[in-house]
């Protein structure tokens, strides 16, 4: 400030001053009411109207923040996939919690700062002249602004609002003075370290469930639309896999035409290849542009990692070791790609081990890959889950021959055996069944049957009688089509089997009536013997005991023919194992004396095998405890059913343990034991509730009729097919 021009006076005015007056003359006085102090800052924009049912998040920020120091602001970090509404539910939060926080509600958006330099410097520039002070004193560095803040929020209530910070310094620069003040976060890289001097409480999202799904769309598009097309809706919310940002778009395509018809919106969400660019109608309205943003802050070996994840077969979660074998990577560069791939928030980590992909985002990662790399890396996938599949049947079942006699070939994946076959096999279930469906489409047909045929012993001991089907079907149909009769009947007597172990005999009858006949064209014997086996067991659980007693008859008479014309050494025993099983199935619809006979050569001969088949032992103990039951022999049938059921118990075979405890019940109801006969039901009963639901009907009839029941208590499930 100067004085009048060419006065000879000069005054100057430096510094900071709150009211200044300069005047030549004046009367009356001059009243200073103090300076005139800002209206706390609002910066942060206020949440969505349509914010729906995040009630268990908020509960976990209302915890965090009832326990807050006034000596230290509290960081709140929002983690979860992309699209998750991470920032919505902060700021509902903050909303509620306003008067609270009265001193101020600062927000920075760094948003696409990969790269940039200094824009938290900025956004401490933007807090600082929000707050009052003039753009002239604004320090010229950013640790200065960091320092004027913290002055300037020191023992106030403010909230900082930080979206998609980059590092844990871009946190801590923003950060308030020391008070109860809080910080909402969410990031868009790793912010490991934060907290070792904050304290930090980590915030999980994930996608709606179809309640909270069905409530959002409700309130984007009116209640009246949700309940005038409920299914249509239904498969929205399946179309967009409950993410949030995922419904907002299509609730706002639904609410431009307000005269439209749900359906057709989600007729053109039913194709994949479209559905993403369906959901991203513009730049402003969009799916794929939040996860463009995040795929654009990845790195090369983040890239990589991502686009083969769109090219995995199925929809399943899969292990940081497959990625790093199908990617020839080595397993810790892979694994550390990885957790900033979750970090980013495009990637789930279901276990420690495994990872899985929203449904949309798959389709996204397929996008950004090229054809030629999306079709190598997917043919690499199927190879790595047919070469250890197929290894991992044949160490868990190797008395079963057909690898031998009809996919020898298969013989050179045995170096690929995991540690724990078992349950690398139930681990991978899934995924095996997605690389047999996408077999045919890949070029690799070979597949769909080899692992039908090796995967026998994972779909039979874990009951998934579901996969075996399908197996078996993709494995007959791929077989025909190459006029592999041996391979397609095999396949055939596997799918029989899954429909009769789910209670449909008639089905599995017809099934194995068609493996019958394609097996006579393949003119292998032990094929034939199987299906004629397989056949007769159909026909004993559909209670036809006089045809089931033929065919297994036949069945032994074969089975003892080819151990004649076996050789030596393993083809021997491969027949002896067969003679064994058709002694053990004839058994099961015998009179008691040559029944008793037949089973306890079975047994002998699966107990004193060069390595013991304990469950078949166990099997063979079952069906003499029911012949021993008929025969009224109790003794006898209560030790036999006794040791079946410690075998099956200590082998996790839970199918088998409710067939043995139905047959105790039925045991104690012959001999008058209603109340020992309705508790091995009840137990049974549990089991088959949890596990074999096809089952609990027949076994709860027998809880209900228990004082009436004078039947003999025959089973409706047959044994093993080998």
């Amino acid at each position: 400030m100067t004085g009048v021009p060419d006065s000879g006076v000069r005054n100057v005015l430096v510094g900071h001053s709150g009211n200044v007056v300069q005047a030549g003359h004046i009367e009356g006085g001059v009243h200073f009411h103090g300076r005139v102090e800002p209206e706390p800052p609002h910066m942060v924009p206020p949440p969505t109207p349509h914010f729906t049912n995040q009630s268990r998040v908020l509960r976990r920020v209302d915890d965090a923040w009832a326990g807050t120091e006034d000596e230290t602001p509290h960081i709140m970090l929002f983690k979860g996939l992309r699209g998750s509404g991470k920032r919505t539910v902060g700021r509902q939060w903050l909303k509620a919690h306003a008067a609270e926080l009265p001193d101020g509600q600062f927000h920075a958006d760094l948003t696409g700062t990969r790269g940039s330099q200094g824009l938290e410097s900025v956004k401490l520039r933007e807090f600082l002249i929000a707050s009052g002070v003039a753009d002239s004193d604004v320090p010229a560095t950013a640790e200065g602004r960091a320092a004027m803040f913290r002055s300037l929020t020191k023992g106030k209530r403010v909230a900082v609002c930080v979206d998609q910070a980059l590092t844990p310094s871009q946190v801590r620069m923003l950060a308030p003075g020391p008070g109860r003040s809080v910080m909402l976060v969410t990031a868009a890289e790793d912010l490991t370290g934060l907290g070792i001097g904050e304290r930090v409480t980590p915030v999980d999202l994930e996608p709606f469930d179809e309640v909270a799904a069905r409530e959002l769309v409700g309130r984007l598009i009116g209640a009246d639309r949700v309940e005038a097309e409920p299914d249509e809706v239904g498969k929205l919310i399946e179309f967009c896999d409950g993410l949030p940002i995922a419904l907002c778009v299509a609730g706002a395509l639904l609410a431009e035409f307000p005269r439209r018809r749900i359906a057709r919106l989600v007729a053109s969400l039913d194709d994949n290849q479209r559905r993403l660019a369906v959901l991203s109608p513009n730049p402003e309205l969009s799916v794929a542009a939040v996860f463009d943003t995040a795929y654009d802050c990845l790195g090369e070996t983040e890239q990589l990692i991502y686009q083969a994840l769109g090219a995995h077969p199925g929809t399943q979660s899969v292990t940081r070791e497959t990625l790093a074998r199908v990617l020839r990577m080595r397993y810790s560069q892979a694994s550390e790609a990885i957790d900033r791939l979750i970090v980013s928030g495009l990637v789930t980590e279901t276990t420690e081990e495994r990872l899985s992909l929203h449904s949309l985002v798959r389709l996204h990662a397929s996008n950004t890959a090229t054809d030629e790399f999306h079709d190598d890396v997917r043919a690499r996938f199927l190879g790595y889950y047919h070469a250890v599949g197929v290894a991992a049947g044949h160490a868990v079942l190797p008395s079963r021959g057909w690898r031998d006699r009809l996919l020898p070939h298969l013989a050179a994946f045995d170096d690929r055996v995991p540690e724990k076959p078992m349950t690398w096999l139930a681990e991978e279930r899934a995924n095996l069944l997605a690389a047999a469906e996408a077999a045919e489409e890949s070029g690799k047909p070979e597949y769909a049957w080899e692992l039908a045929i090796m995967l026998w012993p994972l779909h039979e001991r874990g009951k998934h009688f579901a996969d075996l089907a399908t197996m078996g079907e993709l494995g007959a149909v791929a077989a025909a089509r190459a006029g592999l009769s041996g391979i397609e009947s095999l396949s055939r007597i596997q799918k029989g089997f899954a429909d009769l172990q789910s209670g449909y005999p008639k089905a599995a009858a017809e099934t194995f009536e068609h493996a019958l006949t394609v097996a006579e064209t393949s003119g292998v014997e032990d094929l034939i013997a199987t299906a004629v086996e397989s056949l007769g067991l159909a026909y004993l659980a559909d209670g036809d005991e006089v045809r089931a007693g033929r065919l297994l008859r036949r069945n032994l008479a074969l089975a003892e023919e080819l151990l004649r014309e076996a050789g030596t050494g393993a083809e021997k025993s491969l027949m002896e194992r067969r003679r064994a099983l058709a002694r053990m199935h004839l058994g099961k619809v015998r009179e008691a004396a040559e029944a008793t006979e037949l089973l306890f050569a079975a047994r002998e001969w699966f107990a004193r095998a060069a390595k013991p088949e304990v469950f078949n032992v166990a099997k063979c103990d079952l069906w003499l405890g029911i012949t021993f039951t008929r025969a009224r022999d109790f003794a006898s049938a209560l030790s036999h059913l006794s040791g079946a059921l410690d075998t099956m118990r200590g082998q996790g075979r839970h199918y088998d343990e409710m067939l043995i405890l139905t047959a105790l019940g039925d045991l104690a109801a012959k001999q008058g034991d209603d109340t020992a006969a309705t508790d091995a039901y009840e137990r049974a009963s549990v089991i088959a509730a949890v596990r074999f639901p096809d089952q609990e009907r027949e076994i709860r009839s027998k809880v209900a009729a228990v004082e009436l029941s004078d039947s003999d208590g025959q089973l409706d499930q047959s044994g093993t097919v080998a």
